[in-house]
């Protein structure tokens, strides 16, 4: 396998730096509303969801069910359901069938993804933050295979997790600061979150709302990472809470 060049380095860096000014000049106004410390909620009617215990919610999607995931998928889902406390955690599940029951999507998101403009990739994106913005809790992908068991503690002492690895002379966009596909959100009940937590979470789900209330098609496969790239270089808080990771 041939080993990139000096001249593919500065060519991925001159894409990443255009993207980063067009992402940012998408979302200038929502970006300015919330450095100036007004936090708009794009869609007001979205929580639909009432915890019935003081479980913390571990969520994965897996669109068509659990009965339609491959087998790879399934021993998956069979990892997580062994690696986790029953008494303190609930694992939510989230198909086509059931999104309604917990959130309420705006009916752009609907229209662009019936329409194919937004995959189901890029609406699970949205919906994972939103899900974490209103309830907190645990995300991962469900393709994450666990070897062992997350310690209670974790869910105790940690108010912000994502997976991330800055020991590597990475050339990408996210240099290993996170991983899209695992966050952590402490609930209220088990010591609640940061200013820095909350604005982070609440920030990244109203932008893909703005995003895609305006947009007609997606500019880069990795907007999530773009997103994420512009809160970290625009909120000073947010900058923090991912290098203390």
């Amino acid at each position: 396998m041939n080993e990139f060049t000096q001249h593919d380095i500065e060519a991925i860096q001159k894409k990443t730096k255009l993207l980063q000014k067009m992402t940012d000049l998408i979302l200038n106004d929502i970006l300015s509303l919330y450095r100036s410390g007004q936090y708009i909620e794009l869609n007001s009617d979205e929580k639909r969801w009432q915890p019935t215990s003081d479980k913390i919610p571990v969520w994965l999607i897996w669109w068509q069910g659990a009965d339609a995931m491959p087998e790879l998928v399934k021993a998956c889902y069979a990892s997580l359901q062994k690696s986790l406390s029953e008494n303190l955690c609930e694992i939510h599940l989230i198909t086509h069938d059931n999104v309604d029951e917990y959130i309420s999507l705006p009916a752009w998101v609907i229209e662009k993804f019936n329409a194919d403009i937004i995959d189901i990739t890029h609406l699970s994106d949205i919906i994972r933050m939103a899900l974490l913005d209103d309830y907190g809790g645990l995300y991962l992908d469900a393709t994450f295979y666990l070897t062992a068991g997350i310690p209670d503690d974790f869910f105790m002492e940690k108010e912000f997790f994502t997976l991330c690895d800055r020991q590597k002379d990475w050339k990408d966009l996210v240099q290993g600061r996170w991983s899209c596909n695992f966050f952590y959100k402490r609930v209220m009940q088990y010591g609640g979150t940061s200013y820095a937590t909350h604005l982070f979470f609440k920030y990244i789900k109203n932008a893909f709302y703005y995003y895609w209330a305006s947009q007609g098609k997606i500019n880069d496969y990795y907007l999530f990472d773009y997103i994420i790239d512009g809160a970290y270089r625009h909120f000073p808080e947010i900058q923090s809470l991912l290098d203390s990771g």
